[in-house]
């Protein structure tokens, strides 16, 4: 039979391999130790909560599949404008089919006044954080394929 195909399989319609394991520990690691400058301030990233996730590597008619779902908060604390807030930056679903862009919602942990809220907003939620989310999610997609291939 051919490699990553079972022998009962020998028409390859599907094959399924959880990675979940391998998945959460180098997503949790790719998404640690944040740090960033804007115009305005800074922010500093606590350690990665999943709240949801998995992984697998499937094979259908031949063609293999990379599939992941994760759901995450990242806790972060931000200094806007001389004020120092604490939040969570939530991005509730981080999957193939978001074409490497991730929604980002901000959940306060005390909701600041309406200035730095907006500023957060565009640096945090929108900005600098999300970017440098989706990078590093994209990087480790990059090197699910190169593991899984």
């Amino acid at each position: 039979a051919e490699e990553g195909v079972s022998v009962w399989n020998s028409a390859g319609t599907w094959e399924e391999k959880d990675v979940s394991k391998w998945a959460v520990d180098s997503f949790t690691a790719c998404l640690s130790g944040i740090s960033l400058d804007f115009s305005c301030g800074r922010v500093e990233c606590g350690d990665l909560k999943l709240n949801e996730s998995s992984a697998s590597v499937v094979k259908v008619r031949g063609k293999r599949r990379n599939l992941f779902d994760f759901n995450c908060t990242v806790p972060f604390e931000a200094e806007i404008d001389g004020e120092s807030v604490k939040g969570k930056a939530n991005f509730a679903d981080i999957a193939p089919d978001c074409d490497g862009e991730y929604e980002c919602q901000i959940e306060w942990d005390e909701t600041p006044g309406n200035a730095v809220r907006m500023k957060a907003n565009k640096y945090i939620r929108d900005g600098k954080l999300k970017e440098e989310v989706e990078s590093r999610v994209g990087a480790w997609v990059e090197s699910f394929k190169a593991k899984y291939s």
